[in-house]
């Protein structure tokens, strides 16, 4: 893909953008719930309701060099795995049962 694009309004996480920055495709994502958090600086974030900022941050990256905004989703995405995940998970469990 040349670009993702993740306009959600209302969103758990975000792991779709995770994944795409994984990949090496640059993203295009919504600036609010926790999407933010997920994207950090290895995405483009914008308001969901500017339509007008969506098409620009989609020309300027397609008509480009985006290899800046790659390599940074990769290292954001990078920050995040599954074993991780499911050790914060254990803690919070078990910070519950004790």
């Amino acid at each position: 893909a040349d670009v993702l694009l993740f306009p959600s309004k209302y969103e758990g996480f975000g792991l779709p953008p995770l994944e795409a920055m994984a990949c090496g495709c640059p993203v295009v994502a919504s600036s609010r719930t926790s999407i933010p958090e997920a994207v950090g600086d290895g995405g483009r974030l914008v308001d969901p309701d500017d339509k007008e900022a969506w098409i620009q941050a989609v020309t300027e990256i397609v008509a480009g060099s985006h290899r800046d905004q790659v390599d940074a989703g990769r290292r954001r995405a990078s920050e995040f795995s599954w074993d991780q995940t499911a050790e914060e998970l254990l803690e919070v469990v078990e910070g519950v049962a004790s």
